[in-house]
């Protein structure tokens, strides 16, 4: 997502989830959901995040492809980040 047009990829992909989810289309679902929580972890959101990602990761569980790899690769990454923001949130509070 372009910095400063979070909202509207937000909006965009809002909408588009609720049709992957009719067609089945798990990895994109599964995308859908990375992508919303890159946005919050910008917006320093972390609970939505972390739901998201753990979401995602539920829907990637059993699916055995690359990109499945890739994704679940990613929600890794993206989980240590989140972490991180969490810890900095964690100690700009203790201050």
């Amino acid at each position: 997502m372009a910095r400063g047009h979070s909202s509207a990829g937000a909006a965009h992909l809002l909408k588009a989830k609720p049709h992957f989810e009719e067609l089945g289309t798990t990895v994109w679902i599964a995308k859908t959901l990375i992508l919303l929580a890159e946005i919050h972890m910008d917006e320093d959101k972390v609970a939505v995040a972390g739901k998201e990602i753990d979401d995602a990761d539920r829907l990637l569980d059993g699916i055995e492809s690359k990109e499945a790899a890739r994704l679940r690769d990613q929600l890794e990454e993206m989980r240590a980040a989140l972490e991180a923001l969490d810890t900095v949130g964690c100690s700009a509070e203790l201050l």
